[in-house]
């Protein structure tokens, strides 16, 4: 299979969406607790919610930084399955 170029696209335009709407949702229900900045001493639901909190508040970094984790990811992937699993 060759790099699909829109398959990147798409990845990236689809994790910036998730990653700018889950934090809006995820802000409505965001107690005082996961609004803490003192993550390391909550259990793991209410770290997440607490992450997703303070995306809201810095939606463009925190899009720029997913969007390169994905776009990283997918391009790693497609060179993985080049070199090792399609030859």
């Amino acid at each position: 299979m060759r790099f699909s170029l829109t398959v990147l696209s798409l990845s990236v335009l689809f994790a910036v969406l998730l990653n700018l709407s889950l934090p809006l949702l995820a802000k409505q229900f965001a107690t005082n607790t996961q609004k803490n900045d003192q993550m390391k001493d909550m259990n793991l639901w209410n770290q997440i919610v607490s992450m997703l909190y303070h995306h809201s508040m810095v939606p463009v970094s925190s899009s720029l930084i997913v969007a390169a984790i994905v776009a990283i990811s997918v391009l790693l992937a497609d060179l993985f399955d080049h070199h090792y699993i399609s030859k």
